[in-house]
């Protein structure tokens, strides 16, 4: 619902989250250090989204973002909200994995950024650094 939305998007504005980056009628706030990221993303002065990523290094070194949680604003279904957000998270972060587990919604918009040209999608098996193996989604350019 709506008000479930402004209220995660509340608890992320008390980060202090800054406004890094605006493209046309869309602003990119960022809050939080290399291992934890909030992003919240504006259409003017609307919340429209927000994604919280967690930096983990795996295998032999290298950093990825772990998608903890993501949510769009529900007054603009089918807008496409979700990946404008992740393409940019994917441009300004690196690598990107998809959680422990995805709503059918997500699983759409990981099938959609695979459809991208230029943006490559992959499934495999990783082992997190508590040893814990995860089917998962990663997405690169």
């Amino acid at each position: 619902s709506h008000d479930r939305f402004m209220q995660r998007v509340k608890r992320a504005q008390a980060t202090q989250p800054k406004i890094v980056e605006k493209v046309d009628e869309w602003s990119f706030a960022v809050s939080g250090d290399d291992d934890s990221i909030t992003i919240i993303m504006y259409s003017d002065e609307e919340p429209m989204g927000v994604i919280d990523l967690e930096t983990e290094m795996i295998g032999d070194g290298v950093k990825v973002r772990w998608v903890l949680l993501s949510t769009t604003n529900p007054n603009f279904p089918k807008a496409g909200l979700g990946t404008r957000m992740y393409l940019w998270a994917l441009k300004k972060y690196g690598p990107i994995m998809s959680g422990m587990s995805q709503t059918t919604s997500a699983h759409a918009l990981w099938a959609k950024l695979a459809r991208t040209p230029g943006i490559e999608v992959s499934v495999g098996i990783c082992i997190r650094g508590n040893g814990l193996r995860l089917n998962q989604l990663e997405m690169g350019l």
